[in-house]
């Protein structure tokens, strides 16, 4: 894992050094961070109605309940038995706690070709929690990372810290295909200003329209999606054949029966 983190950091940085930008394509991806960014937004105009005690504890409990911490779904609803809040709210934070991903949610809206609104991420929006308080406290200087995780472990969490801002939308590129994910590294978006209070970006149209257009010339249909995922599943993917081609050879080497997990599990006689 460090020497990914490590390579990506080399990745990003030399591209940006050369004025290059990198275009990530994910199809199945496991992000919430656009479902999150319009309850964020939603639970913004709720808060309205709550006195400022109310507001700023339901801030703290909202930033908790995304790191999915437990225990403040309980406390967002006693705070709606005693009328502070409405059940509204509370809905909102159940909405937010539930980890369908986003491509799931477009996928039922049954949408045409076309792309989200793009957000403006860094990496202290999307990391874990435990990392992010690992950077706050190195920041602070009341932790010494070098000492808890080791050398090379503190050096490369310095490095996510360093990640570039990431432009992230969502993109249908043709009738009934799914959703893909896209994110866009490049020196333009560290100019991109977000909307007051959130990721949203407003004027990345540009940028957005140049990417699709890199992206719509290695569509080749729903069967295919884009042709260098295509290429590059085809050389990581471990398909069954080879699978079954290790198992025998370990098989005969230690004279044993191997039994496959459920999720691969096949009929196979010896």
């Amino acid at each position: 894992m460090v020497s990914y983190v490590e390579a990506y950091y080399e990745v990003l940085s030399k591209a940006l050094e050369r004025h290059v930008t990198v275009v990530g394509v994910a199809k199945d991806s496991r992000s919430t961070v656009l479902r999150e960014e319009l309850l964020t937004a939603k639970l913004s105009a709720c808060l309205n109605e709550c006195n400022e005690g109310a507001r700023v504890e339901l801030m703290s409990l909202w930033l908790k309940m995304r790191r999915g911490l437990k225990g403040v779904l309980k406390r967002v609803k006693d705070l709606a038995s005693s009328r502070a809040i409405s059940e509204h709210i509370v809905e909102l934070f159940e909405e937010v706690a539930d980890p369908t991903p986003d491509f799931k949610f477009i996928i039922l809206l049954r949408l045409g070709p076309g792309h989200s609104k793009p957000l403006k991420l860094h990496v202290s929006r999307i990391s874990a929690g435990f990392l992010d308080e690992a950077l706050v406290e190195a920041r602070r200087g009341t932790s010494d990372l070098r000492e808890s995780v080791g050398e090379g472990t503190s050096d490369a969490l310095a490095k996510i810290g360093s990640y570039p801002s990431v432009l992230s939308f969502y993109t249908i590129l043709g009738e009934g295909d799914l959703p893909l994910r896209v994110d866009v590294v490049s020196e333009e978006v560290k100019s991109l200003k977000t909307e007051l209070g959130s990721s949203f970006v407003a004027n990345a149209g540009g940028l957005i329209a140049s990417t699709l257009s890199v992206l719509s010339s290695l569509y080749a249909g729903p069967k295919h999606y884009n042709v260098l995922l295509e290429r590059v599943d085809g050389r990581v993917k471990m398909r069954l054949s080879t699978l079954e081609q290790y198992k025998k050879i370990i098989e005969d080497s230690y004279k044993e029966l191997l039994e496959q997990s459920r999720g691969i599990r096949r009929v196979s006689f010896p």
